[in-house]
């Protein structure tokens, strides 16, 4: 998985700037140590048990982790992930771009129809920076 190691209170993760769903594991060696917590409107539940979090002392002292769901993967793949339409991404320092891959014809063209050269967009193509130097993700 990709670590950008992010600690917040956890009350913070009520806040708009994290979406329903987002999931966070608690760092705080308390009670709740090692629970990962989902966010589910305006609430906070235990992700395993999807028992409610209620807000005690040790709730509001509580600090997490923000749960990345990108999963670092091999070359190989990331390739078979695009190959089946799913969203990939290649991240090389601060920088990243994703990539899926585009079923649908052209405008005009029928599936019958005998290309003997197909265009390739920029899109799809892949550096030898990004190849030596990437780490590669299925989203």
């Amino acid at each position: 998985m990709e670590t950008k190691a992010k600690f917040i209170n956890l009350l913070e993760l009520l806040g708009e700037s994290f979406p329903n769903g987002q999931l966070a594991e608690v760092i705080t060696d308390n009670d709740l140590y090692g629970v990962t917590v989902i966010k589910k409107e305006n609430g906070l539940f235990n992700h395993r048990t999807g028992d409610p979090l209620m807000i005690t002392s040790d709730l509001l002292q509580t600090k997490i982790k923000i749960v990345s769901e990108e999963k670092e993967v091999s070359l190989n793949a990331f390739i078979e992930a695009y190959r089946h339409g799913k969203e990939v991404k290649i991240v090389i320092g601060d920088n990243y771009r994703t990539l899926q891959k585009d079923d649908v014809l052209p405008e005009g063209l029928s599936p019958f129809a005998f290309l003997p050269i197909k265009a390739v967009t920029a899109s799809e193509v892949i550096t030898m920076e990004e190849l030596m130097n990437g780490k590669f993700y299925v989203l």
